[in-house]
């Protein structure tokens, strides 16, 4: 897996989005078919959500592919808007 240094991501929306679902991280790597510690990586902006996670992990959240998608790039467009 390719590996990035702060990657931007809304870290904070995932992890609620994890625990509204009454989830935890370990439970949701597995029912992705991950080891937990991608997940963490991926989710804290270590590592890129691979595509073929993306359908997977918005049926697991609860939400649609778009929703992950722009949650997994809001920081870098925020950082555009304002700097």
């Amino acid at each position: 897996m390719e590996r990035h240094e702060n990657l931007p991501i809304d870290t904070d929306w995932f992890l609620d989005r994890i625990k509204m679902r009454d989830l935890s991280m370990n439970r949701t790597a597995r029912l992705m078919g991950i080891d937990p510690g991608n997940l963490c990586r991926m989710l804290h902006g270590q590592s890129a959500i691979a595509l073929s996670l993306v359908e997977p992990l918005a049926d697991i959240l609860g939400v649609d592919v778009a929703t992950i998608v722009r949650k997994a790039t809001r920081a870098r467009e925020t950082k555009r808007k304002t700097g």
